[in-house]
């Protein structure tokens, strides 16, 4: 895959556009639909060629009127399409290309930036049907943080049920962020979940803090000033 991964990619992209267009409801005449294929070719293409934000984000920022709902949309329904027709080393590579697509995304600070969030949580979602928690345990929770993190940030939907979401997604993670087995993994996910409780809008309020509370002290098992000076003190701090 690794060897004709671009040329794969470009394949499947060009010759879904006339089924996604079914799929999708989408007439050729409202959207561009191949122009969101190649857009998506060339994002994909991109990195596995070099991931770094300097190498990405002059494309990002040359199609900012394609980084909207749709290209979530079209990117779910392709991928949905496209996975079951591949082996499973094929689809483990795709869907790791997907994921640095989708923390780029997440993280591109021009644009759209409520639609920016909404392709990067589609992106880690479709992941999910690649990166099970039984075949795929570390993949599974670190998508499963990357969703935590993108629904804390969300900007569309209620508020309230975004926390609720990102504090679900962060308990999933440590399941498998055990303190024994992964404790700076552990560690950050307890300090994550510190924040969502402090932002927690549903619940009782005093608790929510006695909360957060908990995990901020868990979090500081690990992060301690002698061997983490810098999250000690920004643990402190929250």
């Amino acid at each position: 895959m690794e060897e004709t991964g671009n040329g794969d990619i470009a394949n499947w992209l060009l010759n879904l556009a006339g089924e996604l267009a079914e799929i999708l409801g989408i007439s050729p005449t409202e959207v561009p639909l191949e122009d969101y294929l190649n857009f998506l070719q060339s994002i994909l293409q991109a990195v596995t060629t070099d991931d770094s934000p300097q190498s990405v984000y002059p494309l990002l920022e040359e199609n900012l009127d394609k980084l909207d709902e749709d290209l979530g949309q079209i990117l779910q329904s392709w991928v949905r399409e496209t996975l079951p027709q591949l082996q499973p080393e094929e689809a483990k590579y795709l869907a790791r290309v997907i994921g640095k697509v989708g923390n780029l995304i997440q993280e591109f600070p021009i644009g759209n930036i409520a639609n920016n969030l909404e392709i990067a949580i589609v992106s880690y979602e479709v992941l999910l049907t690649v990166f099970t928690f039984e075949a795929f345990p570390q993949d599974w929770a670190t998508t499963q943080t990357n969703l935590g993190i993108a629904y804390c940030d969300r900007i569309k939907g209620d508020r309230a049920e975004n926390i609720e979401q990102a504090i679900a997604h962060y308990r999933n993670a440590l399941k498998i962020r055990t303190k024994s087995a992964f404790p700076q993994d552990w560690a950050i996910t307890q300090n994550n979940l510190g924040i969502a409780y402090c932002d927690r809008i549903k619940g009782d309020r005093a608790e929510n803090i006695e909360q957060a509370i908990a995990h901020y002290r868990n979090a500081l098992k690990i992060r301690t000033k002698s061997a983490f000076p810098q999250d000690w003190a920004i643990t402190q701090n929250n």
